[in-house]
């Protein structure tokens, strides 16, 4: 995925929410998706809109290959 050439540090998921989703981290903050039912914004911290807007547009291309690591990290 080039979430690195769009200037993303890191992809990742965390326990506690069983809806799937993913943080994606940036320079100066991160933001997070649900995945299901639909790819859509939980929340932004210190991210601009252009920057969530990529961010969403990379989790959107990738959103099959996510959902199956997803999937594979928590074992359901």
């Amino acid at each position: 995925m080039q979430f690195g050439a769009a200037g993303f540090h890191s992809l990742y998921f965390l326990r506690g929410e069983t809806r799937p989703h993913v943080h994606v981290t940036g320079e100066h903050g991160e933001v997070q998706f649900w995945l299901a039912p639909r790819i859509q914004l939980a929340h932004s911290v210190r991210l601009g809109d252009r920057q969530v807007r990529l961010a969403e547009a990379l989790i959107r291309a990738h959103e099959q290959a996510i959902l199956r690591e997803w999937h594979e990290h928590f074992g359901s």
